[in-house]
């Protein structure tokens, strides 16, 4: 519409005393909207939902306003609260950061108390992308306790990963080790499989960091098991790349390879920001002596960093300025500069083309697999036993065993979950 014949519109609709009723009705009709949107901005395709969300947000915005000028702050959380998701992207987290410190500084004792905790959880999670780790602290620490008061296992279990994630940025590793264990365990009682996938590789990345390495390999392999079996490709190079860290701190650089490569690759196709992996194939350029290709990767992920507007986190930034440190005393301050410089002037697909460049071992040849073992693959990924197997695909179950057997010699894998971890890496399925 013209903003002079909406001007005009309005100014009608004011005379004529309708204005309130209208406004009403565009309010509650964009509610229900947002309820209808929730389920799909939390799904394994959130893309198109994002894309109407994103296409009526000045709508949204003008109802959540007259809810909330109009004194309905239920209404206007629970559609905030529906919207949740959606605050989630770059450019949108700001603001749904401020929704919330509005609406819940305007709550009541009336409220109730799991739309309420909804909220609180929701601009916690905010705050811990927005690095505000004090924030994020507080509000999660209240929607757990409201959402103990009402007994909702789910919800407590999302929670306490989210309080896992802030005691990441914390630095304290163990408290978070200890939060994420019970998310995990909750979430999996409940059948939450969603979340439980986000608190193993949230765990992974706790564990990393104190140095149990091999644990932290189990919890990422567990998230990307998870993930893949929910269908939800979206969050697999998140998985990916904390499985590239983990393998290239116990200097396992072919499968730390990999793992980058593959998170790259799911990226394009997530929508994800794969940034972190791109940090990764840094490092193995810096460690196979390929420096000044390191430094162009960091400028370039300095550069693309900023354009989205998000911090690292606390001990990302850590990893990424000794990273730095190292790479300009290998090569000096001068040539670090420069290729800093011309990394920051290369666009996001030149980033990738570099990052792949790098010169390393190559991967193995061939995985060898006939047309019926990638379909046992497949199953096989998605958690199905051997009678399954047997079943879905109309052949008997020492047949599928024996495909199964063959699967796991020709990957290398020691057991199903290994070889359904090799699978994703190396884009098999």
């Amino acid at each position: 519409m013209l903003e002079t014949t909406r001007e005009f519109a309005l100014e009608q609709m004011a005379a004529k005393n309708e204005d309130d009723v209208a406004r009403a009705a565009h309010a509650e009709w964009f509610r229900t909207y947002a309820k209808r949107l929730e389920p799909g901005l939390m799904g394994n395709d959130p893309d198109p939902w994002f894309s109407r969300a994103d296409a009526d947000i000045a709508n949204f915005r003008a109802a959540l306003g007259w809810f909330r000028d109009s004194g309905r702050v239920t209404a206007a959380l629970e559609m905030a609260g529906a919207l949740a998701w959606f605050w989630t992207a770059p450019n949108y987290i700001a603001e749904g950061r401020d929704w919330y410190a509005d609406l819940l500084a305007r709550a009541g004792p009336d409220v109730d108390p799991a739309l309420k905790a909804k909220a609180m959880q929701a601009a916690g999670d905010l705050a811990v992308w927005h690095g505000d780790s004090t924030t994020a602290a507080q509000l999660l620490g209240e929607a757990v306790t409201l959402w103990r008061e009402v007994e909702d296992q789910g919800q407590i279990a999302a929670t306490l990963r989210s309080l896992g994630s802030v005691a990441i940025d914390r630095w304290e590793f163990d408290e978070a080790a200890q939060l994420l264990e019970e998310a995990f365990t909750l979430s999996s009682e409940s059948g939450h499989g969603w979340d439980a996938a986000a608190a193993a590789n949230l765990l992974g990345i706790a564990l990393n960091e104190l140095g149990r390495y091999a644990e932290a390999v189990r919890w990422h392999e567990e998230a990307l098991v998870g993930w893949q079996r929910l269908g939800n490709r979206d969050h697999l190079p998140a998985a990916l790349a904390g499985l590239g860290w983990t393998r290239f701190r116990t200097a396992d650089y072919q499968q730390s390879r990999e793992c980058f490569d593959a998170a790259i690759s799911l990226s394009d196709e997530a929508g994800y920001d794969p940034l972190w992996a791109m940090v990764g194939f840094a490092a193995i350029a810096h460690h196979f002596g390929h420096t000044r290709v390191a430094a162009e990767l960091l400028g370039a992920v300095a550069r693309h960093r900023s354009q989205l507007g998000l911090p690292l986190r606390p001990h990302s930034t850590l990893l990424v300025e000794r990273l730095t440190d190292d790479i300009r005393a290998a090569i000096g301050n001068a040539a670090f500069a420069v290729a800093w410089s011309d990394g920051r002037e290369l666009g996001y697909a030149d980033t990738i083309r570099l990052a792949r460049a790098v010169p390393l071992p190559a991967p193995p040849a061939s995985d060898g697999l006939s047309r019926r073992e990638r379909e046992v693959l497949g199953l096989l990924v998605e958690g199905a036993s051997d009678g399954e197997i047997a079943d879905r695909l109309f052949i008997s179950r020492g047949t599928a065993s024996k495909h199964v057997a063959a699967i796991l010699d020709k990957l290398g894998a020691t057991n199903r979950t290994a070889a359904a971890i090799a699978a994703i890496r190396r884009g098999l399925i």
